[in-house]
């Protein structure tokens, strides 16, 4: 699982790259990023999908 969610952050938010000009810009864009992620996995849990780790699903429904 936590591969799953390094994987989805660093490929879906890519959260390695950041184009912050101060600390508090870094840490702005970190906090927003694990954010969403979060909520995405929150909305999957809350639809009652099995696979609630699959986040690209909630933009894109089959």
């Amino acid at each position: 699982m936590i591969e799953t969610v390094n994987a989805q952050l660093s490929n879906q938010f890519n959260i390695e790259v950041n184009h912050a000009h101060t600390f508090w810009g870094l840490c702005t864009r970190l906090y927003t990023k694990l954010a969403a992620h979060t909520l995405c996995v929150y909305i999957n849990r809350l639809l009652g999908k099995p696979t609630f780790l699959q986040i690209k699903a909630l933009a894109f429904p089959i």
